[in-house]
């Protein structure tokens, strides 16, 4: 993958954000390892990498785009808590942290668009 940077501080940047990552952060459903390859965590922080890092820790950006990117390539074969608990051994957190930063994500969506808070959900609590 051809990674595009605007100057060397941008470059370092992101390679400090890929230590956010657990690279080898996986689950095992029915003896199949589901991970992330390298270039899925190499395009998720060059998706994210103006939004990554907030005092309190990484920005609801990046658990959505995480979480999105996850959904797309394992769903159907993994169900949604597969996913999430991926995703948050992936960010080095709980799922219940993943879980609350994707219900700002879309509470915060509904509020700015005017929309609904499931619409705006990057993964509903409703989908399988």
């Amino acid at each position: 993958m051809a990674d595009e940077f605007r100057d060397a501080d941008e470059e370092r940047s992101f390679h400090a954000h890929l230590a956010h990552f657990d690279r080898d952060a996986h689950v095992v459903v029915d003896g199949v390892r589901f991970a992330f390859a390298q270039d899925d965590l190499r395009a998720i922080a060059m998706d994210v990498r103006y939004h990554i890092y907030v005092p309190s820790g990484l920005n609801s950006a990046v658990y959505s785009r995480v979480v999105t990117f996850a959904k797309v390539k394992f769903r159907p074969r993994l169900a949604r808590a597969q996913i999430l608990d991926l995703c948050a051994a992936t960010l080095r957190t709980t799922v219940d942290d993943v879980e609350r930063s994707l219900a700002w994500t879309a509470n915060y969506m509904a509020f700015h668009d005017g929309g609904d808070p499931e619409a705006e959900h990057p993964y509903p609590p409703s989908e399988p």
